[in-house]
């Protein structure tokens, strides 16, 4: 989707008369968004979404087309609905809590500068971080513990989750990098967690599945399921903790829950055979996926998810999609700062 934009403040873009300067005219909207003009607040939002003279960041751009549309601009108005379409109702969440922190932002900002009016005027910075990675999880815990992949928050500053609910921060517990799994710890609330059983009744040849955020600048922000089965009952090198799945994985599955057929998180997404092996082979490997068994999961899980916080183990038969419905409600996307 191709965002709209109105009037004269997009020259730079459109190379109206002066080469076309994308960072130019993103340098211009912000000097103009903080005085509440909802052209460059649109116009800006146009810049995030379609990744012109900034890092691409739709949920950024959706946050000040939200902005902008409450102007009641047409454009705006209609950027707006074309998004929340395009994202997805988790990722229309965050965007909408994304534009509360920025007006809450421009109003500390503009305190700021009454408080001292004779400072010389600094340069906007960028209000919004680019995102280093992002990755999937999943709440196993009415407290809002969340399991994931080790590698997904490796070098974290920040962490931020995006739930059913909307966006929240978490902190990094301890991790088990040995075999690639880590603890979050979401803010205050209550959550639906998401059970996790005993990886020693799987058994070859079980059909199993995992929901996830895949690729999410290119793929969108809604979660993605796919299924496969247990191809081996080891991983790599015949590695005892992980089994060898064939549920395709793309790069933002990885942390995402391995569900067996009841909805319970039988293990972690955490590699696939790409390129690398496609090298050293000469052939394409062709959904050879990995997962750590929830053994090594409930190891790291035992000091959180004692009988106050954890949530049993289900036996109840689901046809598919209900038990897709079911675990999308303790999905997350993780995004690391």
């Amino acid at each position: 989707m191709e965002y709209q934009r109105r009037g004269s403040a997009s020259i730079e873009v459109k190379g109206e008369g002066v080469a076309k300067d994308s960072a130019e005219a993103v340098k211009w909207f912000r000097k103009a968004v903080e005085q509440g003009d909802a052209t460059a607040q649109g116009n800006l939002g146009a810049m995030y979404y379609n990744g012109e003279g900034v890092a691409k960041d739709a949920i950024e751009g959706a946050a000040w087309t939200n902005i902008a549309a409450a102007s009641g601009d047409e454009i705006f108005v209609k950027n707006r609905t074309l998004t929340e379409r395009q994202l997805g109702p988790q990722a229309t969440l965050a965007a909408q809590q994304r534009s509360k922190e920025i007006l809450k932002e421009i109003e500390a900002a503009k305190r700021g500068a009454a408080a001292a009016p004779k400072a010389p005027t600094a340069p906007i910075s960028p209000i919004a971080e680019t995102p280093k990675a992002s990755g999937s999880g999943t709440i196993v815990s009415v407290d809002g513990h969340v399991l994931t992949a080790a590698h997904v928050v490796a070098g974290a500053g920040s962490v931020k989750v995006v739930t059913v609910r909307g966006t929240t921060t978490a902190k990094v517990l301890p991790t088990d990098e040995a075999n690639d799994l880590a603890v979050l710890k979401l803010a205050g609330g209550s959550y639906t967690a998401l059970p996790v059983a005993a990886s020693r009744t799987i058994r070859l040849g079980q059909t199993v599945a995992t929901i996830g955020f895949p690729n999410i600048q290119l793929q969108g922000f809604s979660p993605k399921v796919t299924r496969g089965e247990i191809s081996s009952l080891n991983g790599i090198g015949d590695d005892p903790r992980a089994w060898q799945i064939s549920v395709p994985v793309q790069t933002g599955n990885s942390g995402g829950p391995l569900l067996d057929e009841n909805g319970n998180l039988v293990g972690v997404v955490v590699a696939k055979l790409g390129m690398t092996a496609a090298r050293a082979t000469g052939d394409l490997p062709q959904n050879v996926s990995y997962a750590v068994k929830s053994a090594y999961a409930l190891a790291l899980l035992e000091p959180y998810l004692d009988s106050a916080v954890g949530t049993k183990p289900s036996s109840e038969k689901l046809r598919f999609e209900d038990m897709v419905a079911k675990a999308q409600q303790s999905a997350v996307l993780i995004v690391v700062y």
